[in-house]
């Protein structure tokens, strides 16, 4: 196992093992670690510290992946510290835009013509914006292809997907086109099925006044997955109306359910109203106790910390299956939904045994 992290000599050691005959044929695992952590009594800079880090300081065999390490996190304007990555411009992307993604474009292309066993891709970014482009699914690029071929092939099974890009939905042609539809029709052996973007990433699900609106059903074909045990939603735009029956034509093998960080049409529901609607118009409360679907949900903290948000799972499903209280209220603009203080756990991405 090789733990890489920007660490200097993390990277010594690892450039080591990769040149040494010997060493580089018993790696079968590699960590990469790119936390960025705050340096006990810091300022709150999460940037500065690798902002002016020169060639000099890097091995010359190295100093190009660790400019694109860095890249992921360009140093924002004054009075803001979140990372975010800018979008890849559809079809007319060169190169050097594409580079950023750089890993993903060779693990896909590996995976798509290499034989091998994988049969789950994971792409997470604990909600940061920093996962893989939209425009890197629109059809007729080679990444299009490559994506194509790893999920269709006979046993893929899992597929953890975070998707970025600042929204504009009249180009969001993988939606409205089918092009993400199509590609996971071959998928018919999918057990666990995961969809994140970064929709509203702030602390707040904005009410959105969008001029057109793709169905889920346009965009997963949920009657070709019969074997689905779970199925994820995560910092999605939806419409309640559309959700509710969606999930009402789930294949009866799923076992899990995760609706977390929605962001809801005007005027077509909000969390209050999806969570009554799962309990009074699905059957889900109505099936056997060892049958019943779990349901997952997270909502964005109130406090301003990057990675922390808010798990109400155990008061969801009490609110659904027991007739327990309402965990959600109607306290800011729009139709976003909060919770009481005290409701649910507060948790870390970064850190899952922190509560």
């Amino acid at each position: 196992c090789v733990f890489i992290s920007p660490d200097l000599l993390n990277m010594y050691v690892a450039h080591a093992i990769a040149t040494n005959e010997t060493y580089r044929l018993g790696v079968e695992q590699i960590i990469w670690y790119d936390a960025t952590l705050l340096p006990s009594g810091g300022d709150g800079d999460l940037f500065h510290e690798y902002s002016d880090e020169s060639d000099e300081q890097f091995p010359e065999e190295i100093a190009a992946e660790a400019q694109e390490s860095f890249a992921w996190f360009p140093k924002p304007l004054p009075g803001y510290q979140w990372a975010v990555t800018s979008p890849w411009d559809g079809d007319d992307a060169v190169e050097e835009d594409k580079s950023l993604w750089h890993g993903f474009r060779i693990v896909t292309k590996v995976l798509a013509e290499e034989k091998h066993n994988v049969t789950e891709l994971m792409l997470d970014a604990y909600q940061l914006n920093t996962g893989i482009n939209h425009f890197a699914l629109n059809r007729g690029t080679e990444e299009y292809d490559n994506f194509c071929d790893i999920v269709r092939r006979p046993g893929f099974q899992k597929l953890h997907s975070l998707l970025v890009g600042f929204y504009l939905a009249e180009k969001y042609e993988i939606y409205d086109k089918g092009y993400l539809h199509d590609a996971l029709c071959g998928a018919t052996d999918m057990r666990h099925f995961s969809f994140h973007t970064d929709f509203a990433t702030n602390r707040h699900s904005l009410t959105i006044d969008m001029y057109k609106y793709t169905s889920l059903f346009d965009v997963f074909p949920i009657d070709r997955w019969q074997q689905l045990t779970h199925f994820g939603l995560s910092n999605v735009l939806v419409a309640k109306s559309d959700l509710i029956t969606f999930l009402s034509k789930l294949p009866p093998t799923v076992q899990t359910v995760e609706l977390s960080f929605l962001t809801f049409m005007e005027g077509d529901g909000h969390y209050i109203s999806l969570m009554e609607d799962i309990r009074d118009k699905l059957d889900w409360k109505h099936r056997p106790l060892e049958g019943r679907i779990k349901i997952l949900a997270k909502i964005f903290c109130y406090l301003s910390y990057c990675g922390r948000y808010i798990c109400v799972d155990k008061e969801v499903e009490e609110f659904v299956y027991n007739d327990g209280p309402q965990p959600f209220q109607l306290r800011q603009r729009g139709n976003s939904s909060d919770v009481d203080p005290g409701t649910g756990v507060l948790k870390d991405l970064f850190n899952p045994a922190w509560e």
